[in-house]
C-alpha cells in the first residue's frame, strides 16, 4: 500500500471473464464497482494484457468520485509503455477535471505489478486483414469509414447508439456492438455530490476497440481523431488543458508504444492526424451526402438523463454549434438546415454561444474546433453572398480571421499503408 496522506484509495482488482463478457473490479470508500463488457467473441490469452490496460484507464470514473485519489493494482501487471499510458489519463487527461473541481492532481497512479516488456513478431498494424473503425455517428467516423470501404472494414460501436447504427446501415455495413455498463453506485454517488466531470473517454473506447479487433481478427483499430484534437482546449494558470488529449496525437503514440510493448496482435492509430477541421468538413460536405440525414454530433443524444436527451440535433449546445460552423462553408443554408432542423446561423439568441467558439479563453471544453479554425469560418462566410446576411455571421464579422490550417505532417509510419493510400485518395 502506497502511504499518500489527504488520498483515498481506490484498488483495482483483477477482472473477470466469463466467455465474450467482463467484468472490471475496483474497490473504494468500502464500495466494490464493477464495469461490465460483452465483447464479440469469448476472451482468452491474446487480450489479456490488453484488459489489463482498459481496466487501469477506465478506473477514473470512479477515482473521480473519491478524487483526490490514488490508484493501486498490485494483481493488475503493467509494462513501463503501460504505465506511461495510464499516467497520461490520470494526469493529463483529467487536467480538466482537475481545473473543473479545483482538485489539484485528483488521481495519481500508484503501485502496480511489473510486466516485462514484449514485442510483436510481425510489425503492428500492417499484417493483411480488415481494419476496424469505431462509429460513434458522429462526422469524422462517417469520412474514415466511408474513405475506407475499398477495404471492408469491420465497423464496431461500444454503446451501440442509433446514430451508429443509421450510419453502419447506409453503409451497407453489419455494426459489431461492444456493450458497456457502467456500476449504478457510481451514478448514485454523483447523485449524492460526490466529485464528477470529464474524462478521457476515447481512451477507453480505443482500448476496449483494440480487445475486439484481436478477438475479430483485425490489424488495426482505426480512429477518426484529426489534427485538432492535439491543440489544447485553454491555458488557465499557466497549465495546458486539453478536453481531448486522449484524442491527441501524444496520446495515440503512447497508446502505440504499450500496445506494441505488450506485443498485440493489434494496432490502434488515427487516419485523420494529417488532416485540419475545414480539410474534413469538406469532404464530409461533397462524399459523404448518403450520411448526411443520418450522422449526429450534439452533446445532448449521449445524455444518461433521458429527460435531457435529445433524439437528433438539440440545436443548442457547442457541438452543434461547432458542426455548424465547420461545415457552412461548404454547403448552402437550405442544405444545412435540412440537417440540424434549423438555421442556427441565423438565430440571434445563439450570437453568445458562437462567440464563445472565437474566443481563446471561452473556448468551451468541449470536441469543437479550434479557434483559429472557427475565425476562418466566420470568413468564409463573411465573404459568401449566400450567409452574410445570417444573423450570427454579421455580429461575429468583426471577428473573422483568415483561412487557417492546422500544422501537421504525414499520418506516420504506425499508421499502415493501405490506410494512408485510402484516405490520401479520398480526400485528393
Amino acid at each position: 500500500m502506497t502511504n499518500t496522506p489527504g488520498r483515498a484509495r481506490l484498488v483495482v482488482e483483477r477482472w473477470r471473464a466469463r466467455g465474450a463478457e467482463v467484468d472490471l473490479l475496483c474497490t473504494a470508500g468500502g464500495r466494490t464497482f464493477r464495469e461490465s463488457f460483452r465483447f464479440p467473441d469469448e476472451v482468452g490469452e491474446p487480450v489479456v494484457a490488453v484488459l489489463d490496460l482498459l481496466a487501469m484507464v477506465a478506473a477514473v470514473s470512479y477515482a473521480k468520485a473519491f478524487a483526490p485519489c490514488i490508484v493501486e493494482a498490485p494483481d493488475i501487471a503493467l509494462t513501463s509503455e503501460g504505465r506511461a499510458l495510464v499516467e497520461s489519463a490520470f494526469g493529463e487527461g483529467m487536467a480538466e477535471f482537475a481545473h473543473t473541481s479545483g482538485i489539484v492532481d485528483p488521481i495519481v497512479l500508484g503501485g502496480t505489478a511489473h510486466r516485462p516488456g514484449a514485442r510483436s513478431a510481425i510489425p503492428v498494424g500492417e499484417s493483411p486483414g480488415r481494419p476496424l473503425i469505431p462509429v460513434g455517428g458522429g462526422r469524422d467516423s462517417c469520412v474514415v469509414a466511408t474513405a475506407l470501404r475499398p477495404l471492408d472494414p469491420i465497423l464496431l460501436s461500444v454503446g451501440g447508439s442509433d446514430a451508429a447504427r443509421r450510419v453502419a446501415s447506409t453503409l451497407g455495413s453489419n455494426l459489431v456492438v461492444v456493450d458497456r455498463a457502467i456500476d449504478p453506485g457510481i451514478l448514485e454517488l454523483n447523485a449524492a455530490g460526490a466529485p464528477n466531470g470529464h474524462i478521457p473517454i476515447t481512451a477507453i473506447t480505443m482500448l476496449a476497440s483494440t480487445v475486439s479487433a484481436i478477438l475479430l481478427g483485425s490489424p488495426v483499430v482505426v480512429m477518426a481523431n484529426e489534427a485538432s484534437a492535439s491543440i489544447p482546449t485553454r491555458t488557465v494558470g499557466g497549465r495546458t488543458i486539453n478536453h481531448q488529449h486522449s484524442k491527441s496525437h501524444a496520446f495515440e503514440m503512447l497508446l502505440v508504444a504499450a500496445l506494441h510493448g505488450i506485443g498485440s496482435s493489434a494496432a490502434c492509430v488515427s487516419a485523420l492526424r494529417d488532416r485540419s477541421d475545414a480539410e474534413i468538413a469538406r469532404v464530409f460536405a461533397a462524399r459523404c451526402a448518403p450520411l448526411h440525414p443520418e450522422f449526429v454530433s450534439c452533446n445532448r443524444v449521449g445524455v444518461r438523463d433521458g429527460s435531457r436527451r435529445s433524439v437528433r440535433w438539440c440545436g443548442d449546445c457547442a457541438k452543434c454549434r461547432s458542426i455548424t460552423l465547420s461545415l457552412a462553408p461548404h454547403m448552402a443554408p437550405a442544405a444545412l438546415t435540412a440537417i440540424l432542423g434549423v438555421d442556427m446561423l441565423d438565430d440571434a439568441s445563439q450570437v453568445g454561444g458562437f462567440a464563445d467558439l472565437l474566443d481563446d479563453e471561452r473556448r468551451p471544453f468541449e470536441c469543437v474546433q479550434t479557434v483559429e479554425e472557427a475565425r476562418a469560418a466566420i470568413g468564409t462566410l463573411t465573404a459568401s453572398a449566400s450567409w452574410s446576411n445570417h444573423e450570427v455571421v454579421r455580429r461575429l464579422a468583426h471577428l473573422a480571421g483568415p483561412a487557417h490550417r492546422v500544422s501537421q505532417g504525414a499520418l506516420g509510419d504506425h499508421v499502415p499503408s493501405a490506410v494512408r493510400e485510402a484516405m490520401g485518395g479520398f480526400f485528393a
